[in-house]
């Protein structure tokens, strides 16, 4: 496995064992009572199978990416077309050993290619400047997290870390408090916002008036109060503006008094 000394100046590093290959993991560091504690991994096998996966990557790097699912289209057509219908397992499955061996020879031939080397060594850089964000903010958006949000305890989480060209960010439900997360920073402290985004879904309902509190409380109250910037014009995903904007004044009464996010849900208008 390629791997830079800087990784070893603010954080450990420890190895998960695979098949063949390994996953790089880094692990925030300690903080006071009630912060979470959040692991990024980077596995070649989900790395490989989520750039499969998906088929756009835009902004800076894309080429590289573009490169590398040409190249793997190349080798082996079936394998590819095998792991495209797979790419959106939970990652946990993905980075297994079991998931390795069912396509051993594909994955050991692609690791030692020139293009995945390329975008890997990119995601491993992205992963690296995501952690020192999130360790630089995590005193900080905890308290505002908390504040807001009722939610004492956040707990543990693991974080897939996927090339920033191809847009990933999801909570997966379904492995516990597992998070996959890939994207390049459209205002300041991007990484912090939507890590607390996804770490928030563990705790709300999978509707649309609970993802737009949660995209109140961390896409914009969390992004405004850490960038000291104003909280409008609203982000989040375009289809539940206008439910956030029906509910802005809500959101300011209840920031008077905040009790639970839950609760919060409970008053909004639909």
């Amino acid at each position: 496995m390629l791997q830079s000394m800087s990784y070893l100046l603010l954080i450990g590093i420890c190895t998960l064992g695979l098949t063949t290959t390994s996953a790089q993991v880094l692990a925030s560091q300690a903080h006071s009572k009630g912060t979470p504690s959040v692991n990024l991994v980077m596995s070649d096998e989900y790395l490989i199978t989520h750039a499969i996966g998906k088929s756009k990557a835009g902004g800076k790097q894309a080429e590289d990416v573009i490169a590398f699912q040409n190249k793997a289209w190349e080798i082996n057509k079936k394998e590819y077309n095998e792991l495209r219908k797979l790419a959106f397992l939970n990652p946990d499955i993905i980075a297994s050993s079991d998931f390795h061996k069912r396509f051993a020879d594909y994955f050991n031939t692609l690791l030692v290619t020139p293009e995945y080397l390329k975008i890997k060594n990119q995601t491993l850089d992205y992963m690296n400047e995501s952690l020192k964000e999130w360790n630089l903010n995590l005193e900080r958006s905890t308290a505002i997290i908390s504040r807001y949000s009722g939610f004492s305890d956040i707990g543990k989480f693991k974080v897939y870390i996927t090339h920033p060209a191809l847009g990933n960010g999801r909570f997966h439900r379904e492995a516990g408090n597992v998070i996959s997360f890939g994207a390049w920073p459209t205002f300041k402290n991007y990484f912090t916002v939507y890590i607390w985004h996804e770490m928030i879904h563990s705790f709300m309902k999978s509707d649309d008036k609970s993802h737009a509190a949660n995209q109140l409380l961390t896409d914009n109250e969390l992004r405004a109060q850490l960038n000291k910037e104003a909280f409008e014009p609203l982000q989040g995903h375009k289809e539940l503006i206008p439910l956030m904007k029906r509910n802005l004044k809500k959101w300011e009464k209840y920031k008077t008094n905040p009790t639970n996010l839950n609760d919060f849900v409970g008053q909004m208008t639909p």
